[in-house]
């Protein structure tokens, strides 16, 4: 503000300091106070006691708060209550989540429950750039395959998506970087292209939420669908990406069973809260060399849906009951999952170690 104005006779410079209130001083104490989650303690020493804590001494006894002179021993308020798994509780998770414990309860244990978070590798937010620019893909479908005939102008729009900020990666610098930014850009040209016929002739349902509630264990699993394709309505495929090898994985580190369950989990979903007709799914790897490998199908029948619900179930009673020292899931043609858990030297168990 210009000190020419004519604002400047209207303020008052009283107002712009602190006062015998202590307002800048107040508030500071406020927001010490109001962050306590669930006790509060406020303690002074010496014989000079401030202006705050003489006020609250005569605020705490009004609100069940207890006001002493000295030490106090808080144990004999302590009331001890034994716990146990409530089976009742609703229960909300994710696929996600559900995959740790699937893998190994007491990863599940360490990340979910506990909260540890593991390192932060440089490709992190590389899956869901990639699933950011197959979205906007299958929102103008028609408008892309028209593209596929182009290569040069297919791989500028990509490039263009990047650019508009769609594919960003927070750790991620310099060379590797360009790298992966490249890499993105090939892979999902490629799938265009490959999949030109198909983006020209139907239609596409991008990113559909959904929460559905497995009743037997009062388990309601939320996620989205990467894709719903509408092939005969109510009839559809469910599309989900993996931005990976099919050799050696993929960025979500699933095997084949539990990438069938998820899969299926979709499709229990999209049949009971989205008022399709699942009848098949399809893992599209994109980035995958071989042709051959670079889509895998999932049935959804009623049996291969009611065997998802059966191991949904099986792994909400699990996790309520808190068997988190169960082993880990064997992985076909490896000896362990534990020389590649992110929590190996912190586990208790005698297999990591």
């Amino acid at each position: 503000m210009p000190f020419d104005s004519d604002e400047v006779a209207q303020i008052d410079p009283s107002r712009l300091a602190d006062n015998q209130n202590y307002d800048d001083e107040r508030r500071l104490m406020y927001v010490a106070i109001t962050r306590a989650e669930r006790y509060l303690y406020v303690s002074a020493s010496g014989v000079q006691r401030s202006l705050f804590f003489r006020e609250l001494q005569t605020i705490f006894p009004n609100h069940d708060g207890l006001v002493v002179d000295g030490g106090i021993d808080v144990a004999p308020t302590i009331q001890m209550e034994p716990i146990a798994p409530d089976s009742t509780a609703p229960f909300a998770t994710s696929f996600s989540d559900l995959r740790y414990f699937a893998e190994c309860p007491h990863d599940f244990y360490m990340r979910i429950v506990l909260g540890f978070t593991p390192t932060i590798g440089q490709e992190f937010g590389y899956g869901r750039g990639i699933h950011n620019l197959l979205r906007a893909v299958h929102e103008d479908p028609v408008g892309w395959a028209d593209l596929a005939k182009n290569p040069a102008a297919l791989e500028a729009e990509v490039t263009g998506l990047l650019d508009d900020g769609m594919f960003y990666l927070r750790y991620t610098t310099g060379a590797p970087l360009d790298n992966l930014r490249n890499k993105a850009v090939q892979g999902v040209s490629d799938y265009i292209v490959k999949y030109a016929r198909e983006l020209a002739s139907l239609e596409f349902h991008p990113e559909k939420q959904f929460e559905t509630l497995i009743e037997e264990q009062k388990l309601l699993v939320s996620g989205a669908i990467d894709v719903v394709r509408i092939d005969d309505p109510p009839r559809v495929t469910i599309i989900d990406f993996k931005s990976g090898d099919s050799r050696r994985g993929n960025a979500s580190g699933l095997t084949d069973e539990l990438m069938a369950m998820q899969i299926g989990v979709y499709g229990v979903a999209a049949k009971r809260e989205l008022e399709y007709e699942p009848h098949m799914g399809l893992i599209r790897y994109i980035g995958e060399d071989n042709p051959e490998r670079a889509e895998r199908i999932v049935h959804l029948g009623d049996d291969e849906l009611g065997v998802v619900r059966g191991q949904l179930i099986n792994l909400a009673h699990r996790i309520r009951q808190r068997r988190f020292d169960d082993g880990p899931t064997p992985i076909p043609g490896k000896p362990s999952r534990c020389g590649d858990c992110d929590f190996r030297t912190i586990c208790r168990r005698s297999t990591a170690r």
